[in-house]
């Protein structure tokens, strides 16, 4: 497989993108004053990189030339590497390594018009059309074969005009891997969104990378079962929560959910930024209705989207084994019903699952919640990415016996101080899982 880097990150969502994916490298800019101007953005990245995409670099793109303020900017931000942009780099790229160690990765750059130099230090030699970087512009194959031959044996990877549309051109060329920015950049490009997931996701489908299942995640309820919480949709949104649960009812659980809301929700949730996750919860009595919502709501549109069905003992035989068995379908149990083996649950677990707990005036609902999952865990041979809901709290984490591939979905624990609780929620659920 190619190695891929994607260049120009500017926020928390595209990296957890990039990351799930299993993107090798990936380059935060500091070069403009814009770029400082987020420079804790950027700082709040690596961070998440580090605490839970460990093997995903994070690579300083950078033109300074004085080292010293490299190192400044490397220690404070705790970059896994570097990328040189500029000609003669290899005075900076020695002291780099010296200073970090041989894990520091070293990536220099080598431009068309400075074929000529041949880097010393280079961990990765990054070949692009010039020093300036997201130009867009192809550096022509033939030149490509002479700096490769110029710069020896050393780990190349082709920066340039690289895109889904052409990207099988280059893959016979002896490099190793490709460097990105234009090709994914959003086409309604914000401080708020620099890339496009269809776009990035595709690239990295093309070289064989795909998305994982994550846990550890927590959500906020922006749209609960009585429609509550959507006024704290920018709150959550600032506050860098994992994913945007929203419940979606026929009527056959709490009361009938306004669907032209409920649309418009999501239309802005995707207009904010094209890697907000969100999460659907449908309690629907029938595959038909079901259909009909799914139309409405128009869900087809929303590219990173799962949806769970809910389940129980009065509507589970209203839904065809085909629709069971589709692969972008998942469902949702009641844990009071995994206990009681009331009706078949054991076909609807897949490789995720959302199970909602007692509600909190039954005292012994956690014990419950750690009975239920036992027997989930141990009926499924694949086991299954487990999002708890209802009422779950810090209680409920420090309380429950296995943590191990569980998301959260959290409403009104969250809505006193979404910021503050969603840390301390993550926090106790990424421990636990330690």
């Amino acid at each position: 497989m190619k190695l891929l880097k994607f260049c120009n990150i500017k926020n928390v969502f595209e990296t957890r993108t990039a990351a799930s994916l299993g993107i090798p490298f990936l380059g935060y800019h500091l070069i403009s004053k814009n770029d400082f101007n987020r420079y804790d953005i950027i700082k709040r990245c690596i961070k998440e990189l580090r605490s839970y995409y460990p093997t995903t670099w994070a690579i300083l793109v950078t033109k300074e030339e004085d080292v010293n303020k490299i190192v400044s900017v490397i220690n404070d931000i705790e970059f896994d590497g570097v990328q040189l942009h500029y000609s003669d780099s290899n005075t900076q790229a020695a002291a780099l390594k010296s200073r970090f160690g041989s894990e520091f990765k070293i990536i220099q750059v080598v431009s068309q018009a400075n074929s000529h130099f041949k880097p010393t230090q280079a961990d990765y030699v990054l070949i692009d059309k010039s020093y300036v970087g997201g130009t867009g512009k192809q550096v022509p194959i033939e030149q490509i074969s002479r700096i490769i031959s110029n710069i020896g044996d050393v780990k190349t990877l082709l920066a340039g005009g690289i895109s889904p549309s052409n990207i099988y051109q280059y893959l016979e060329i002896p490099v190793d891997g490709f460097d990105v920015q234009s090709a994914i950049k959003s086409d309604n490009s914000t401080d708020f969104e620099n890339s496009d997931f269809s776009k990035m996701y595709s690239l990295a489908r093309l070289l064989g990378y795909n998305l994982s299942l994550q846990s550890g995640q927590v959500g906020f309820a922006t749209q609960d079962i009585n429609q509550q919480n959507q006024e704290l949709l920018g709150e959550a949104v600032k506050s860098n929560v994992d994913f945007f649960h929203i419940d979606i009812s026929d009527g056959f659980v709490g009361k009938e959910t306004d669907l032209s809301t409920t649309k418009k929700l999501i239309t802005e949730i995707c207009a904010l930024n094209s890697h907000l996750r969100i999460q659907v919860h449908l309690f629907v009595s029938s595959q038909e209705k079901f259909e009909h919502i799914f139309r409405e709501v128009g869900l087809a549109m929303c590219l990173l989207c799962e949806i769970f069905v809910h389940v129980n003992r009065d509507n589970y035989s209203n839904f065809s084994s085909e629709f069971i068995e589709k692969d972008n379908i998942y469902f949702g149990l009641d844990i009071k019903d995994v206990i009681d083996e009331l009706f078949p649950w054991e076909q609807f677990i897949k490789e995720q699952l959302l199970v909602c707990l007692q509600s909190r005036e039954h005292g012994d609902r956690i014990i419950n919640l750690n009975r239920g999952l036992k027997l989930i865990r141990y009926s499924s041979k694949t086991q299954p990415v487990i999002t708890l809901d209802r009422s779950v709290d810090d209680e409920v984490i420090l309380n429950m016996g296995e943590v191990n591939l569980t998301n959260v979905v959290c409403g009104s624990y969250l809505r006193e101080n979404i910021t503050e609780r969603y840390q301390i929620i993550k926090k106790y659920l990424n421990d636990k899982n330690k």
